[in-house]
């Protein structure tokens, strides 16, 4: 969960809570634009081992998304094929670039009907390498609104992917 500012785009907040069979995980990130400062608490329990806490305070970049918002950041600008576009993220204490390569075209068929759409592919640098999450695919409609229709993400046991079941123009 994310809370952005409407105007300027800026995300403020998120949170990811994680309940898996072998571990439960609490995130609160803030933002501070003004100040450049950003804080993170983390909770963490694996099955079997006492609790884990951390809390990250980090000097954030100009104009950072967080990894929920930078998605929907991309959604701002004029996509076209081979076109490549970095967005500042900041997450976990690190100040990291997305590079987000718009790969193809591509008509896909979902619940809620056809879509022309763009297929995006984005990739997180830091500290100047690539870092290697697998690979992680958005498709964003062709049109003025841009919305995400579908999401893959290749990872260690398989594939998670996400398709859109509802639209609220």
């Amino acid at each position: 969960e994310t809370f952005v500012d409407y105007q300027t785009l800026l995300p403020y907040s998120y949170e990811i809570h994680v309940k898996e069979s072998k571990q439960i995980r609490e995130t609160r990130t803030f933002f501070d634009h003004d100040k450049l400062k950003a804080v993170m608490w983390d909770s963490k329990k694996k099955k079997g081992q006492k609790v884990e806490k951390k809390k990250v305070k980090w000097d954030l970049e100009p104009f950072s998304q967080n990894v929920f918002s930078a998605a929907y950041y991309l959604r701002n600008f004029t996509l076209k094929v081979g076109k490549e576009l970095k967005v500042r993220v900041g997450h976990e204490g690190k100040n990291i670039v997305m590079t987000a390569k718009v790969l193809r075209r591509e008509t896909i068929y979902t619940d809620l009907g056809k879509y022309d759409t763009f297929v995006v592919q984005p990739k997180f640098n830091i500290d100047g390498k690539f870092k290697p999450t697998g690979e992680n695919y958005l498709w964003l409609t062709a049109d003025d609104k841009k919305f995400i229709v579908r999401l893959e993400s290749k990872i260690k046991i398989g594939s998670l992917v996400g398709e859109v079941q509802k639209l609220k123009p």
